[in-house]
């Protein structure tokens, strides 16, 4: 699952949907 969420953040998407995952990214703690 991780791996699927890393090939669409490299993936460019709507700025929209974009955000979104950047704020989630920034919301949830990331694990080393």
């Amino acid at each position: 699952m991780r791996q699927r969420l890393k090939a669409l953040m490299a993936v460019p998407s709507s700025p929209k949907r974009e955000m979104g995952h950047r704020l989630r990214k920034a919301l949830t703690p990331a694990p080393p």
